[in-house]
């Protein structure tokens, strides 16, 4: 994940932007997803609690959205949403604010690595969404308060063939971002030959069985 420096800076930025905007009740059908959402997946098991705890609680922290032509689009609290609609609840606490493109980006992703449980993919699919609202990767690897190395190993993920980011679009956690870096440089050091594709749908399926410690240095080569 992030380092702390990084969480830091996105849980500042996050409750910051808090701080401005208008408190109100609006309803749940009104609302619509952030297009900048980096989670693909959701624990059955997390978002339940999360009921649970809303049903007998109540929400303890309004969603943050903004005012579209057609209703509000989320900025931060999908899940609370997404409890909500399962609680079959009319309406939801919220904070209306007005944000550009480039830090509602950036507020998606802070809502999800502040929780410690995204995904170096799903964080690497968000960077990689949010990058053109950037001049250059410098910029952009400020903005999420990472350095540019780590930065470009979320962005490996993109250069994996079709076989492993299928599997990754289902469980987004079975690679860390170091292990996609990896696998990127051996495809650019054998210029993505079909053998070494070859070995590496080999290697992957060895990687995906729970009880194989398949190691990704010791991945055949062959000529």
């Amino acid at each position: 994940m992030l380092n702390v420096d990084a969480k830091e800076f996105l849980s500042n930025f996050k409750s910051q932007s808090t701080l401005k905007g208008h408190y109100c009740l609006i309803n749940v059908d009104q609302i619509e997803p952030n297009p900048h959402q980096p989670r693909t997946h959701y624990s059955d098991e997390s978002l339940d609690s999360l009921v649970q705890s809303i049903h007998k609680n109540g929400l303890l922290q309004p969603i943050i959205v903004q005012k579209t032509e057609a209703g509000y689009q989320l900025i931060a609290g999908e899940r609370r949403w997404r409890a909500h609609l399962i609680l079959k609840k009319p309406q939801i606490e919220a904070i209306v604010r007005t944000v550009e493109d480039k830090s509602r980006a950036i507020y998606a992703l802070a809502e999800n690595i502040v929780r410690d449980d995204l995904s170096d993919y799903e964080i690497g699919k968000a960077i990689r969404s949010i990058e053109n609202e950037f001049p250059n990767k410098t910029n952009l690897a400020e903005a999420i308060g990472i350095n540019r190395t780590d930065m470009y190993r979320y962005l490996a993920f993109d250069s994996l063939p079709a076989f492993i980011l299928n599997d990754l679009n289902r469980d987004p956690a079975l690679l860390s971002r170091t292990a996609a870096d990896q696998i990127k440089k051996i495809l650019g050091d054998h210029s993505n030959s079909s053998s070494v594709l070859s070995s590496l749908e080999t290697a992957w399926a060895l990687l995906k069985d729970p009880l194989c410690q398949y190691d990704l240095r010791h991945l055949p080569l062959g000529n």
